[in-house]
């Protein structure tokens, strides 16, 4: 909690306001943005459910993170985002800039596997293209490692799911 508490977090992909409420509820004044407003809505009632709507706020984004200033945030967190992130360098790059000196990142972003996961996920996502969809492999480390200084990566073969946790260079 002390590593939250009083910090500016930003949540992109916030959906449905759970992990953004959380943060609030370790004290984190949180920026929740989507691209999907009807979730957004939804989130605005987690917020107030859990009593942290005026800790929360959820904005409707459209891509463009300059919406915000640079060095705004102590924290960024993302959940199975860059996974859909066309432009991948570019956008870590700006998301460096978004954080304060010694601000902290959070990805928690799907990976490869093997073929069989390949085709479970086509199985079970049929309504989003999953060949389309970067899953991340060991290599695409050196993405991350460019615009942040990594203190640890978690990697979990099944599922495949990498938590990459960094510091602003």
């Amino acid at each position: 909690e002390e590593q939250i508490a009083n910090k500016e977090v930003l949540e992109i992909g916030s959906r449905y306001g759970k992990i953004s409420s959380l943060f609030a509820l370790l004290g984190a004044k949180v920026t929740g943005v989507d691209i999907n407003k009807e979730c957004l809505k939804a989130a605005e009632q987690e917020a107030v459910k859990h009593g942290v709507s005026d800790r929360v706020k959820f904005v409707a984004y459209d891509g463009d993170l300059d919406m915000f200033p640079d060095e705004s945030f102590d924290i960024i967190f993302t959940k199975s985002v860059l996974v859909l992130v066309p432009q991948l360098d570019s956008f870590l790059a700006t998301l460096n800039r978004k954080l304060k000196p010694g601000g902290k990142v959070i990805f928690i972003e799907n990976g490869y596997g093997n073929i069989f996961v390949y085709f479970l996920r086509r199985f079970r996502h049929r309504t989003w293209a999953v060949s389309k969809a970067k899953f991340f492999k060991r290599d695409d480390m050196k993405s991350f490692r460019e615009s942040f200084k990594i203190i640890e990566i978690k990697e979990s073969w099944f599922p495949p799911i990498w938590m990459i946790y960094g510091e602003k260079k």
